[in-house]
């Protein structure tokens, strides 16, 4: 029997499968496309990130348990430096281990943010906000925020200063005129006995009770000086011109005591002046530098021009202020003086509170030098 020879086809509709590829083709570019999409948006969102915590003022770090410095932004390192690998207490505070005072771990320990404040190697203060972190890794961190706050608080302890001052001052209008009064009558007695033929081997003791009665009106003038609302007659005037016309007196006060008088008169612009309280200003100045110095010295009143402040400046050659009362200049009742009242600057800086003008210093061994800052109109 012949055997035929011959092929079989087989025939399969794969239309199907051929739209599937292409729709998991088309979803797998989808959603390929969105990945890359998602991952540039969080990119961006991570680079926003960072220019947020670059430009915000407030000294931002990470810090790990060892005291690394995992990030820092721009404000915190202007502020301390570049880490360069180094422990924050190293380029901080300059330590080689954790400052007694640190804190910073204390979030770790509680779970809770924590908020203190110490003082830098160089006298600031730095307020602190320390909050627990955890890295990408799941590492224990610390989220730091820390500022800057010494000018605040010199700004507070000045208004707090002010509020005294002003306290004072209406005290001292209240009641002023009611001892004043008395006194008065008290004094014109003491003369007109004083006078008598009876009383000629006291006279002594009359004239002591007189001068004292003189010294308590003295203090009552100051007390009235620092009162708030004083009636002040402002006008535009050159502050060389009352320095010149007060010098006569000043140079015999120094003359007195065997002192030298230096002026540095710059001729700066006119700014708004009570010349009366001016003058009352600069004498108390120039009064209390006399008096921190030894015959011979020099006595420097000058006047220049800064930017939008005129300055009024007086400088002595005295030994500097005692560092246990130079964050209380100004205050009522601060004096060094035996027989002082403490009250001669505390009026001084009411005068430059009115005038709206600041009083600063700088003081050292060889001498101390006060600055009067009014503001130009």
């Amino acid at each position: 029997m012949d055997e035929l020879g011959g092929f079989i086809s087989t025939f399969r509709d794969i239309t199907g499968q051929k739209q599937a590829e292409e729709a998991l083709k088309q979803a797998r570019d989808y959603l390929e496309e969105k990945v890359a999409g998602r991952t540039k948006e969080l990119s961006l969102e991570r680079q926003r990130l960072f220019d947020v915590l670059e430009t915000l003022p407030v000294n931002i770090c990470l810090l790990t348990t060892e005291f690394d410095i995992a990030f820092a932004n721009r404000a915190f390192r202007e502020r301390f430096g570049e880490p360069d690998g180094r422990r924050c207490y190293d380029y901080v505070c300059g330590l080689k281990e954790p400052c007694e005072q640190c804190q910073a771990l204390t979030p770790l320990a509680t779970g809770q943010p924590h908020h203190w404040m110490f003082s830098g190697s160089d006298g600031r203060i730095i307020d602190v906000h320390d909050f627990p972190f955890q890295d990408i890794d799941g590492t224990a961190m610390i989220l730091e925020l820390n500022m800057d706050i010494t000018e605040q608080r010199k700004i507070e302890t000045e208004m707090a200063r002010l509020d005294r001052l002003n306290l004072i001052g209406e005290m001292a209008v209240s009641i002023g005129h009611e001892i004043r009064n008395p006194m008065t009558t008290v004094r014109g007695f003491l003369q007109m006995l004083g006078d008598r033929q009876g009383y000629q081997y006291d006279r002594e003791f009359f004239d002591i009770m007189i001068e004292e009665l003189d010294r308590a009106n003295q203090i009552i003038t100051q007390y009235l000086g620092m009162a708030k609302n004083k009636t002040i007659n402002l006008q535009l005037q050159s502050l060389d011109k009352v320095i010149k016309a007060l010098y006569p007196i000043i140079q015999s006060e120094c003359n007195l005591r065997e002192m030298g008088i230096k002026l540095d008169l710059c001729n700066p612009t006119e700014v708004w002046l009570d010349e009366n309280e001016l003058r009352q200003l600069t004498l108390n100045m120039c009064r209390n530098a006399m008096e921190t110095m030894s015959s011979h010295g020099i006595l420097t009143i000058g006047t220049k021009q800064e930017g939008d402040e005129v300055i009024l400046y007086i400088k002595d050659e005295g030994s500097g202020l005692p560092s246990e009362i130079t964050d209380r200049i100004g205050t009522p009742f601060l004096t060094t003086k035996e027989n002082g009242t403490g009250l001669g600057l505390a009026v001084c800086y009411s005068i430059a509170a009115r005038h709206n003008a600041g009083i600063d210093y700088d003081t050292g061994p060889s001498g101390t030098t006060f600055y009067m800052r009014f503001p130009k109109p």
